[in-house]
């Protein structure tokens, strides 16, 4: 693995910085931290899994930037923060990670925009150390406790899998992209879902802090969508059956019976 920090405008960098670690053969992923003020004080941490050509890398940042440039979804992420007392973490300060993003040649790289560190050494947090932390992050207890060990495990052979690490990215690009000029064309023209609609969401964790600032509710915007809409907040996060199972039948069992 190579790791370098890139303490300039990334735009400066990125491209002579890519095409000397290319040209030198350094091992891959290759990962880049940059400094990026002119992207709202947003900084790059930048992964390179496997080697591309620079054409293709240039291409692929310039449609990225275009794309982030028009719909404008830097502010609507949500924000992972890092522990620094964790056992499993070796930094020494506090990065925030405000957003995941995969470019049109996935799974060459990711881009996440990382909030700008006080201290600019620290170590790659180790893959089931960062799962463990972001699986928990979602919870409304913060912790792994509803996890089943089983569940836990297939999560982590799932997030090994480079071909499911792309559908996961091209699943969330998808929502943001794609998804959303489409829905909200079916608004405009007034097209709905016709059959009964179960809207069932945690009232913690990262779902409840998605709503926060929201004047609507769930139901409110999904009545936007479906004629036939009704729906109740668990007493969880974002992993709504491994959290408040119970819950969830009681709630989704009369609904299918219907």
């Amino acid at each position: 693995m190579t790791f370098r920090n890139l303490n300039q405008t990334w735009r400066d960098v990125i491209f002579k910085q890519y095409d000397a670690d290319y040209q030198a053969d350094n091992p891959f992923p290759i990962t880049y931290l940059i400094f990026a003020p002119d992207w709202n004080s947003q900084d790059l941490l930048f992964t390179i899994p496997h080697k591309i050509t620079l054409k293709t890398l240039k291409d692929a940042i310039r449609d990225f930037i275009v794309q982030q440039r028009v719909l404008n979804q830097f502010t609507t992420a949500s924000i992972y923060q890092l522990d620094p007392e964790s056992p499993c973490q070796p930094c020494q300060h506090k990065p925030k990670f405000n957003m995941m993003f995969q470019l049109k040649f996935a799974p060459a790289a990711l881009i996440l925009l990382a909030k700008a560190c006080s201290a600019w050494d620290f170590e790659v947090w180790p893959d089931k150390h960062y799962l463990g932390h972001t699986l928990a992050s979602w919870t409304r207890k913060k912790t792994l406790d509803d996890f089943d060990e089983r569940a836990h495990e297939e999560y982590r052979k799932a997030y090994c899998n480079g071909i499911r690490i792309h559908s996961t990215c091209e699943d969330c690009r998808a929502g943001a992209f794609l998804d959303k000029i489409y829905d909200e064309k079916d608004v405009n023209d007034g097209n709905k879902i016709q059959a009964p609609m179960l809207a069932i969401w945690g009232n913690a964790g990262v779902s409840a802090e998605s709503l926060k600032n929201k004047s609507e509710g769930p139901l409110e915007i999904w009545q936007k969508y479906a004629r036939n809409v009704r729906g109740k907040a668990l007493e969880c996060g974002h992993f709504i059956p491994e959290e408040d199972s119970e819950g969830l039948a009681e709630v989704l069992v009369p609904f299918l019976l219907e």
